[in-house]
């Protein structure tokens, strides 16, 4: 088994994520989930993103068929 997570649970984490900035030296913190670390790249690289309205529905254009 691999090293404790940096949490402090004393858990083992198999794999350890981290968002970066590919613009600047900006690195989030360590998560345990991909999603959590995309979410803190986001947050650092488009502030605001999470306050968007998500689209209604894929215009027609846009489908296959």
């Amino acid at each position: 088994m691999g090293p404790a997570g940096p949490d402090g649970s004393g858990e083992t984490w198999l794999y350890l994520h981290r968002g970066a900035c590919l613009g600047c030296t900006g690195e989030g913190p360590d998560r345990r989930r991909t999603d959590e670390a995309v979410e803190d790249s986001h947050d650092h690289s488009h502030p605001g993103w999470r306050d968007l309205p998500a689209p209604s529905a894929v215009p027609s254009s846009l489908t296959v068929c």
